[in-house]
């Protein structure tokens, strides 16, 4: 026989039932709890203007980041490794949103009447703290923390993950530039080693947010009764501003403990890492 005393062994040698695979425990179960404050404003419409705002501050928290969804756990893990941050919780939101009949039966000539006339405006400002997300773990040497599956870091599937970096302070006391490092890296270390699962919480940081205008203006031809052509032209990201929406999360430890990966925290070498860019829009209607 030969004896490896170092080496991992395949999880079978564990199953209490030989010759069967994982055994699934279903149940209905969970728990979450959603606090804000909400204020919300808007001026009628009069004399062709209409504005409004409303203003969120809420913190969302659970087990899963769906409702209805699929969550996994481990029975070797406690309930405060799983219940945090809920991924879907901005915590501050601002929209405003306007309109304004710009000019409306103001011209008797022909000509004026038909080119200013009928005209209006309408937009939507939105600013919006980003998404939650998790902290992924990598180490250089693939070091096994719990000697079976997902030891390494990896995912069990359906996002579970049960081992994840240590976190000794809060990497989101202070945000920076998304192509320098949006959240503070150094608040991330390696687990220290076999049977430490590591503490950052399920989701440790939050994606940059929403900085976003969009804008439409409208031209109403009116030819007689009901009927009138419609011209439209919107606006999508006006300003066409480059938006962040995620960066490089994955933390990579060498053997000594430092963290190697010179893109973490930055949205450098990420497939997508920002939302769309400014995009028109035109039509021609006929209501009737």
């Amino acid at each position: 026989a030969i004896l490896r005393p170092a080496a991992v062994l395949p999880d079978n040698f564990l199953r209490p039932y030989y010759g069967l695979g994982a055994i699934r425990v279903r149940g209905n179960s969970g728990t979450s709890d959603y606090n804000a404050l909400q204020v919300q404003a808007n001026r009628r419409y009069i004399h062709g203007v209409q504005f409004g705002g409303a203003y969120t501050l809420q913190r969302a928290r659970g087990l899963t980041d769906e409702d209805p969804g699929n969550l996994s756990i481990t029975l070797n893990r406690p309930r405060d490794f799983f219940y945090g941050e809920l991924a879907q919780s901005n915590r501050q939101s601002l929209v405003i949103n306007y309109s304004w009949d710009i000019s409306q039966e103001r011209f008797t000539h022909a000509v004026l009447h038909h080119a200013l006339d009928g005209w209006q405006i309408s937009g939507e400002n939105a600013f919006v703290s980003g998404d939650w997300a998790p902290v992924i773990l990598t180490t250089s040497d693939n070091f096994d923390v719990t000697g079976g599956d997902g030891g390494t870091g990896g995912d069990l599937g359906g996002g579970l993950r049960i081992v994840v970096p240590d976190m000794t302070c809060n990497p989101m006391a202070k945000t920076g530039s998304p192509l320098t490092g949006w959240f503070d890296t150094s608040c991330f270390a390696r687990p220290s080693g076999r049977g430490d699962y590591g503490d950052a919480p399920r989701n440790a940081v939050r994606k940059p947010g929403v900085n976003n205008w969009n804008l439409a203006l409208f031209k109403n031809f009116r030819i007689g009764g009901r009927r009138a052509f419609q011209y439209r032209l919107e606006a999508y990201n006006v300003l066409n501003s480059v938006q962040f929406q995620d960066v490089d999360r994955t933390a990579r430890f060498d053997a000594t403990g430092a963290q190697i990966n010179a893109n973490f925290g930055t949205a450098i070498g990420i497939a997508t890492p920002t939302r769309s860019p400014r995009t028109l829009q035109m039509s021609l209607g006929f209501n009737f």
